[in-house]
């Protein structure tokens, strides 16, 4: 299931457990919709990173990397 399909079906678990009084049926909605919030988090961590190395290599591919990010030789060290 999505984030979203969890964090719902989490919910109305919760709310379910709340008025039949089922403890085991609350919590595992609690646990549930946590479940959907995590997916979400870690989703769009990686929705920023994958961003992130686009962002990179547009810059390696136009070569606008500085000395310590170039890909490729580096200029020697004097004294060497």
């Amino acid at each position: 299931m999505g984030a979203r399909t969890d964090k719902i079906i989490g919910r109305s678990k919760q709310a379910l457990g709340a008025v039949t009084g089922n403890k085991r049926l609350k919590r595992e909605g609690q646990r549930q919709e946590d479940k959907g919030k995590l997916k979400a988090q870690v989703d769009s961590t990686i929705g920023k990173t994958q961003d992130a190395l686009e962002d990179l290599k547009d810059k390696a591919d136009r070569g606008k990397l500085t000395d310590c990010g170039r890909i490729g030789p580096r200029k020697p060290l004097s004294g060497r």
